[in-house]
């Protein structure tokens, strides 16, 4: 695979693409798709095939390193695959596995994917995610900046890479605050990381964070209003739908709602795997799909490529 084209070649949607290009090879991908057609309606033993692809993934780790040292990939695309491993992680929804594998995957998604921070920057970032997002938001969201009081709630935040740019280019008003919503487990440092580069842009106190699971946490900010919300945290297309609905009533007339990996799906699966019923839960888009459909008559599409975006009209 070829590095990533210079920025200046591509467009905007373009960029989100090759960001989220499929950097872990198909036989892999493939191999996790086939697993989870068939066992995960909880059909036959399974652990020995589990065993067999937590040792590709290990290899897939492995080679990316490799690549890595070779130069002929960047340390974000590095970043990209490393994460994408944790594709391993669905595996554990399905019923065939004994729970000597199940801890086997967990430990491999959490800790041997190895999270590195990023050169080249101040932050504290493992990857860079949110920054191909930047030229939409900047086009989209320029007219709230230095707006006084504004309220944003991002669901799922990460190291912070959102929040910062958020903090910096919108949110720039000594009144205006955000709310973050994350479990902070992904990686054993990531609040840390978060912690520090909210720090850096000298926001401390203008950032609310909640530890906690999505379904746990929204329903608490029942009565708040937020002029932006941007749900970007468990991918699987139940989830996402969840948070878009338990968002919603929370979100102003007037207010951005904004989805993000709305094609997370077409850099996991190949063609022929997008659409099976049982792969069905890996569809971030699927439950976006759903999410525009309720709210069709009550949101305008400002702009639907990688990310979707939509603004509240009743």
């Amino acid at each position: 695979m070829a590095p990533v084209p210079p920025e200046a070649d591509l467009s905007e949607d373009a960029r989100a693409r090759v960001l989220h290009e499929r950097v872990l090879t198909p036989a892999f991908r493939n191999a996790v798709a086939e697993f989870l057609v068939r066992h995960g309606a909880g059909a036959g033993s399974a652990a020995e095939t589990a065993r067999c692809l937590l040792a590709e993934a290990r290899r897939e780790s492995q080679r990316l390193d490799s690549l890595a040292a070779e130069g002929t990939y960047t340390e974000s695309q590095v970043a990209v695959g490393k994460a994408d491993l944790g594709l391993l992680s669905a595996l554990l929804g399905t019923k065939v596995l004994d729970d000597g594998v199940r801890a086997e995957i967990r430990a491999f998604c959490r800790h041997a994917a190895s999270f590195r921070v990023l050169p080249g920057t101040r932050f504290r970032f493992t990857n860079d995610w949110a920054d191909q997002n930047v030229p939409l938001w900047a086009r989209s969201f320029s007219h709230l900046r230095g707006m006084p009081g504004l309220v944003f709630l991002e669901v799922g935040c990460f190291e912070g890479r959102a929040t910062v740019w958020l903090l910096e280019n919108v949110l720039t008003h000594p009144s205006s605050r955000i709310v973050c919503v994350d479990s902070f487990d992904v990686h054993a440092e990531q609040e840390a990381f978060f912690d520090a580069n909210v720090a850096l842009v000298g926001a401390t106190a203008r950032v609310e964070k909640k530890k906690g699971l999505t379904v746990s946490v929204l329903p608490a900010l029942a009565g708040r209003t937020f002029d932006w919300i941007y749900v970007d945290a468990d991918h699987r297309a139940i989830s996402v739908l969840t948070d878009a609905v338990l968002g919603w009533p929370l979100l102003r007339r007037g207010g951005y709602l904004v989805f993000d990996d709305y094609e997370w799906d077409r850099k996991l699966l190949e063609p022929e795997f997008l659409d099976h019923p049982q792969l069905a839960f890996l569809s971030t888009r699927r439950g976006i799909d759903a999410f525009l459909a309720f709210t069709k008559d009550h949101a305008e599409r400002v702009h639907q490529g990688y990310q979707v975006v939509l603004k509240r009209t009743v």
